[in-house]
């Protein structure tokens, strides 16, 4: 290989490392959460697994199955898109529990997830949701817009979507934009 080409496959390589790394920091600023004031919308029909369900299930009852009815007639409650593979999920998984002991209704939505690894998982952390929608090929998700794990969902009494969050549910998002609707 001659110099002059050296040199250029050397520039290719500085060029192609240079846009992976500005590639990552914008990947990284999208990681960065936010509330989204949502138009106000009915939660997509769907019928699935409640995982939850199958959890306290003995050997011989049947999977229960699961529809959007279950968020209609309970006043305010949050719906988290989480998964086993999402790090950022496991680390908001005490925070949801915290809220879940304060009597905050959440309801889980498993995305893309393998179920006995979401099971397992429920019993080894504990389980901060009233139910567990399992949707193992992310066809609700994709009806529901989801962008990535984890999201949360506020849903009021006639199962209307009323915000989104992307990202992690801090306490501090927490306060900022949720709480006003469980006082």
């Amino acid at each position: 290989m001659s110099k002059s080409k050296l040199r250029n496959f050397i520039i290719l390589i500085v060029v192609v490392i240079g846009f992976a790394a500005i590639s990552m920091v914008a990947i990284v600023k999208q990681g960065e959460t936010k509330t989204i004031e949502s138009e106000v919308r009915p939660f997509p029909s769907f019928s699935t697994i409640d995982l939850g369900r199958d959890l306290k299930a003995t050997s011989n009852d049947q999977e229960m199955i699961i529809t959007e009815g279950v968020l209609q007639n309970r006043g305010y409650q949050l719906v988290n898109v989480w998964a086993t593979w999402c790090s950022v999920c496991r680390s908001e998984h005490d925070d949801l529990l915290s809220l879940s002991q304060q009597g905050v209704t959440i309801v889980g939505l498993n995305y893309r997830d393998d179920k006995r690894a979401a099971k397992q998982y429920l019993k080894e952390k504990s389980n901060p949701y009233s139910e567990v929608i399992f949707d193992p090929n992310g066809r609700l998700a994709i009806d529901l817009g989801v962008v990535g794990t984890p999201e949360t969902y506020l849903v009021d009494n006639r199962g209307m979507i009323i915000k989104k969050h992307v990202g992690r549910l801090t306490e501090k998002v927490w306060q900022s934009h949720f709480l006003e609707y469980f006082n």
